[in-house]
């Protein structure tokens, strides 16, 4: 997993994130290419993060993730909604409520199974309440609490 400077959505230059299997893996093995950040601007908000993902002989599945650390904290792997096999850049979305409670959001891209798939172009933005989220709440979720405060957004979105 790394960054991928000759494969990337969009025009030149650019650049992606990227993360491949190792051959012969378990088919339910898993790994993923992420960050987390300390969301302050989106506390009692309905956020979406948008991207692109371009994904290579995918035999499990692949995804873009993202997690809300609170009390009743909330997760998004578009596991109801995987991608697999090979595919050209496809546009993804996951959207959720990060309530007011909320120490950490965590997101990025999840890759299960064999092959390799890139992330792009990923967009935070706060959006309109009726937008139906596509979370699943986390039962008994303890949330994260980052003493540090040194990552308060996002960063490196386009990597």
């Amino acid at each position: 997993m790394g960054v991928d400077s000759t494969v990337f959505y969009g025009s030149a230059p650019g650049r992606s994130g990227i993360i491949k299997s190792l051959p012969n893996i378990n088919p339910n093995g898993f790994g993923t290419l992420m960050q987390e950040f300390i969301p302050k601007d989106y506390l009692g908000k309905r956020v979406q993060l948008s991207g692109f993902i371009k994904n290579n002989n995918v035999l499990g599945w692949v995804g873009m993730w993202m997690r809300v650390d609170s009390v009743n904290g909330s997760f998004d792997n578009m596991s109801n909604r995987p991608i697999n096999g090979t595919g050209d850049w496809k546009s993804v979305e996951n959207v959720l409520d990060v309530p007011e409670d909320t120490s950490n959001l965590a997101f990025g891209i999840l890759l299960v199974g064999e092959g390799e798939a890139w992330l792009d172009e990923c967009k935070f933005e706060i959006v309109d309440p009726t937008l139906v989220p596509t979370t699943e709440i986390l039962n008994n979720a303890v949330p994260f609490v980052d003493t540090t405060g040194e990552l308060n957004y996002p960063i490196n979105l386009s990597f």
